[in-house]
């Protein structure tokens, strides 16, 4: 009686088969963002990889450092970033919440033009035989600003 009574307070536990393949969606999401979101980052500035806050970002985070663009030298002034903030699961698909952005110095002639971006898409990818695939992009938040305008 007292195990029913335990199953019935913690509820069912789930299966291996339902547990999700975050190694398997982290080499995804990576090979996905080196080979379409990092070229339209730009190639002229060296990409830094912002410090990831979770197992599955370090992940993501191996791959992206790997980039060719990670190894261009550094610009003056320049930066251009990208880092996975976020990772949920509905159902069998995977949202990855990728955050990229680039800041740049202001013009001479225009000290309070914009000078930085950032940008924040939802990535959804889902299980198929292969492993992850991905599905789709949608918006999440977008920034720009510059110097404190009087």
């Amino acid at each position: 009686m007292a195990l029913v009574s335990a199953a019935l307070v913690l509820g069912p536990t789930p299966a291996a088969a339902q547990v999700p393949d975050t190694a398997g969606l982290a080499q995804a999401v990576g090979a996905f963002l080196v080979e379409t979101v990092v070229p339209q980052v730009g190639r002229r500035n060296r990409l830094e990889v912002s410090a990831p806050s979770t197992a599955f970002d370090s992940a993501v985070a191996v791959f992206l450092q790997a980039a060719p663009e990670a190894a261009l030298p550094p610009r003056r002034g320049y930066r251009n970033w990208i880092v996975t903030r976020h990772l949920d699961f509905r159902g069998d698909t995977a949202v990855v919440l990728v955050e990229q952005g680039t800041g740049w110095p202001a013009p001479v002639d225009d000290p309070y033009a914009l000078t930085f971006f950032v940008d924040q898409n939802n990535f959804f990818f889902v299980r198929d035989p292969a492993g992850w695939r991905y599905v789709r992009r949608a918006f999440h938040s977008h920034a720009d600003g510059g110097a404190v305008r009087g």
